[in-house]
C-alpha cells in the first residue's frame, strides 16, 4: 500500500481530475443544442427542443405527460413539432413510450418539483432540460467518480494505473456523450459503480457494515430496472452479500433491493396495464399500426434498424467492427487480458479473482443475449457506441487493473497505453455535441465506399420530366394547390382536365395571387398534350402539342410543366406520408421526387440553384399533393426563397 504522503497525492490527483470531468460536463449540458445543417433544411429543419433522437424524445414525452396531464399516454405531446418519436406503440387507442416507466417517472418528479422555480418543458424547454440533465446525469456520474478513485485505491496501489484507469472514465467512454440525453445506460452504469464500490468490502472481508448491504441491494436492483439483462448482476451481487453474512443479506440486501423492483413493476403495471414493459411486445400489433394514415414506423424499419445481418456479422461488428467495444475503446481491450492475467495468477486474492470473473461472464452474457434477439440486430439504433452495452464499461475499467498492473513497467505498454487512451478518448468525444449519430469507425467505412444500411429508393417507375404526376380519366377532374406569396399574400394553382381522347388531354392551369374574390393577377394556361409521349417520360418540350407561332408562349409552357427554369429529370422514388389541408386527419401515401438545376439567370449575378420537390399520389387526380420550390446561392447555401403548394380541394367528377 502506499503511504500516507503518496495516499494524499493520489488523493489530490483524483479530485483535480474529478473536477475537470465535472466542469466539461457542466459545459457540455449548458450548452446542449440541436445543430443546424444549412443544407438539411429545410426537410430536417431541427425542433425547437434539445432532443437528439427518437429515444429520448420517447422518454421526456412521458415526463410531459406526467406532469402537465397526469397519465402515461402521450397522445396530445407528439402532435407538437420536435416532439414525435418512433419509439412508441399504440395500444387500445392510445399512444405510449415504449421505454421501462420508472425512470421517467422519477424524471417527472424532478420536474413537478422544480415547477414553482421556473422550470417549464414548454416555455423554457433549454433552460429545463439543461437543469434536469444535469441533475440526474451529471450530478450521479461525478458521484460514480469519485467512488471509483476510492475503489481504485482499495483494487491497486499502482498511482499509474488508478490515474490511467480514472482518465479513461472521465474521458475515454460513451458514458461522456449520453451526458446530454435523457437515457437509461448513464443511470445504469453509475448504478454498477456504486455497487461496487459498496459491496467491495464485503466481497474482500474487511467491513461488513450494515449500510454497505443496503446500498448495494439498493443500487443493483436499480442497475436491474435501467438494463433488464442486468439480473444477472444483481443476483451475483446478492451472492456476496449473502456469502459476507446470510443474516444482513435477508434483513437489509433483499429489503433494500425490493424498493426499486417494486417501483419498477407498480410503475410499468400503471403504463402498460402489465408488469412488462411495453417494448417486451415488439413485432406485436402494438408496434405494428396504421395510424391516420401512416404505418409505424417499426412495420417496415430502415437504415441500420432493418437488422439484416447474420449472427457471426452481428457479433463482429459489436466488438471488433464499426460498433465495436473494443475497436472504438481500444484501451478497454485490454480488459479481457486483464480477466486473463487476474484468472491464471495463483497469486490473485479470491475476491480480485471472482470480480475480474464476474466482468467476463456479464460481457459474455450481455453479447449472447443480444445475439439471441434476432428480430432487432440494429447496435441500438443510429448511436455512436453500442449503447445496450455502456453499463458494462465499470467493469471493463476494473479489468484494466491486473494488466496495467503487471505490464504497466514494460516500454510496450508505456507506449501502447497512451495510443489506445488516445483513440477512445477520440471516440468518446467525436459525438459529444450528439451521441445519437453513427460512430466515427461506421463515417469512415462508408467514406470509403461500404454501403452502410441505408438503401437508395427503388426510383421512379417511369422517368419523369414534369412535376405533373398523372393525367386523369375523367374529363372535369381538377385540383387546387395553395401557397404564401411574397408578403403573405396567398396563392392558388388550379389543375382542371377539360377533353381527353385515346391519345390527346387538354389539360388547363389556373394561377392566381390573391384571394378568390380580390385576385391581384390570375395566368391562365391552356396545354394540349400527347399523352404517349408523356407517359413515355418525354419532357414538356415533345409532349406539348398544339399550333401555336409564339415561342415565348411555349417557352414559358414548358418551364410551366417543368417546374424549374431550364431541362431536369425528376429523380427520387422515396415514399413518404403526408397530411395536406386537403385531407387533414389522414396522410396521403407519397412517392417523393425532386427536380434540380444550376442557372445564371444574367451575366451580373452568380450561378443560383434551382429546386422542385414533388410529393405523388395516385389517388389524387394529376397525382400531386405537394410541391416545395426552393432557390438556393451554392455558395453558402443560403435559402433565397421558398414556396411550398399544398392540396387543398380536389373535385372528382
Amino acid at each position: 500500500m502506499l503511504d500516507q504522503a503518496a495516499e494524499q497525492v493520489w488523493k489530490r490527483l483524483a479530485a483535480c481530475l474529478i473536477a475537470t470531468v465535472a466542469g466539461v460536463g457542466l459545459a457540455e449540458i449548458a450548452t446542449l443544442d440541436v445543430s443546424y445543417v444549412a443544407n438539411r433544411w429545410p426537410d430536417k429543419q431541427p425542433p425547437s427542443v434539445a432532443f437528439f433522437s427518437a429515444n429520448d424524445r420517447s422518454r421526456w414525452c412521458t415526463v410531459w405527460s406526467l406532469v402537465e396531464r397526469g397519465t402515461y399516454r402521450i397522445d396530445e405531446i407528439i402532435q407538437r413539432p420536435g416532439w414525435d418519436s418512433i419509439d412508441k406503440v399504440k395500444v387500445d387507442g392510445h399512444f405510449y413510450s415504449t421505454k421501462p416507466a420508472l425512470y421517467p417517472t422519477l424524471v417527472a418528479g424532478l420536474y413537478r418539483a422544480g415547477k414553482p422555480l421556473g422550470l417549464d418543458l414548454d416555455q423554457r424547454p433549454h433552460v429545463t432540460i439543461r437543469v434536469l440533465l444535469g441533475l440526474v446525469n451529471l450530478l450521479p456520474w461525478i458521484v460514480a467518480l469519485v467512488a471509483l478513485a476510492s475503489l481504485l485505491a482499495q483494487l491497486t496501489s499502482n498511482v499509474t494505473t488508478r490515474l490511467t484507469v480514472l482518465v479513461a472514465a472521465g474521458f475515454g467512454t460513451f458514458l461522456t456523450p449520453f451526458l446530454i440525453s435523457l437515457n437509461n445506460h448513464t443511470p445504469a452504469a453509475v448504478a454498477a459503480i456504486l455497487t461496487l464500490w459498496a459491496v467491495w468490502p464485503l466481497w474482500s472481508g474487511v467491513d461488513k457494515s450494515r449500510w454497505r448491504f443496503a446500498v448495494a441491494g439498493l443500487l443493483a436492483a436499480w442497475t436491474t430496472c435501467n438494463e433488464l439483462p442486468a439480473c444477472l448482476f444483481s443476483a451475483a451481487i446478492g451472492l456476496v452479500c449473502l456469502r459476507a453474512s446470510w443474516s444482513r443479506t435477508l434483513t437489509v440486501f433483499v429489503p433494500a433491493a425490493a424498493i426499486p423492483l417494486v417501483a419498477f413493476f407498480a410503475t410499468t403495471y400503471a403504463s402498460t396495464g402489465s408488469p412488462l414493459p411495453f417494448y417486451t411486445r415488439y413485432g406485436t400489433e402494438a408496434y405494428r399500426y396504421v395510424h391516420e394514415g401512416i404505418p409505424s414506423y417499426w412495420m417496415d424499419p430502415t437504415g441500420i434498424d432493418r437488422g439484416a445481418e447474420p449472427w457471426w456479422a452481428y457479433l463482429f461488428h459489436c466488438t471488433l467492427g464499426h460498433h465495436g467495444i473494443w475497436s472504438l475503446s481500444p484501451l478497454l481491450a485490454l480488459a479481457p487480458v486483464g480477466w486473463f492475467v487476474s484468472l491464471r495468477s495463483k497469486e490473485t486474492p479470491r475476491a480480485d479473482r471472482e470480480l475480474q470473473a464476474l466482468g467476463l461472464v456479464l460481457t459474455a452474457w450481455i453479447l449472447a443475449f443480444y445475439l439471441a434477439q434476432t428480430k432487432n440486430y440494429n447496435y441500438g439504433g443510429n448511436t455512436a457506441g453500442l449503447r445496450w452495452a455502456f453499463w458494462l464499461i465499470p467493469f471493463w475499467l476494473v479489468g484494466l487493473v491486473p494488466v496495467l498492473d503487471r505490464f504497466g513497467s514494460r516500454v510496450w505498454m508505456r507506449w501502447a497505453v497512451p495510443v489506445l487512451l488516445s483513440v477512445s478518448v477520440f471516440s468518446a468525444w467525436y459525438p459529444v455535441r450528439n451521441p445519437w449519430q453513427p460512430p466515427w469507425l461506421q463515417v469512415a467505412l462508408e467514406s470509403l465506399g461500404w454501403p452502410g444500411y441505408e438503401v437508395s429508393p427503388a426510383g421512379l417507375p417511369a422517368p419523369k420530366r414534369t412535376w405533373l404526376g398523372t393525367i386523369p380519366q375523367a374529363v372535369g377532374s381538377e385540383i387546387e394547390l395553395t401557397s404564401e406569396g411574397p408578403g403573405g399574400v396567398p396563392q392558388t394553382l388550379t389543375i382542371r382536365l377539360l377533353a381527353r381522347t385515346a391519345d390527346r388531354a387538354t389539360i388547363e392551369i389556373v394561377q392566381t395571387q390573391g384571394g378568390a374574390r380580390d385576385a391581384v393577377w390570375t395566368d391562365r394556361e391552356r396545354l394540349e398534350v400527347d399523352i404517349a409521349a408523356y407517359e413515355r417520360g418525354d419532357g414538356p418540350d415533345k409532349f406539348l402539342t398544339g399550333a401555336t407561332s409564339n415561342l415565348d408562349e411555349r417557352g414559358r409552357q414548358q418551364k410551366l410543366l417543368q417546374g424549374v427554369p431550364a431541362k431536369a429529370e425528376y429523380r427520387g422514388g422515396a415514399v413518404r406520408y403526408l397530411k395536406v389541408p386537403e385531407r387533414p386527419q389522414e396522410a396521403y401515401r407519397c412517392l417523393v421526387a425532386t427536380a434540380h438545376v444550376r442557372l445564371r439567370r444574367t451575366a451580373e449575378m452568380g450561378e443560383l440553384s434551382y429546386r422542385r420537390q414533388v410529393w405523388w399520389a395516385d389517388e389524387v387526380p394529376f397525382g400531386v399533393v405537394q410541391m416545395e420550390d426552393l432557390v438556393r446561392d451554392p455558395v453558402d447555401n443560403a435559402i433565397l426563397s421558398r414556396v411550398r403548394w399544398q392540396l387543398t380541394r380536389v373535385d372528382r367528377p
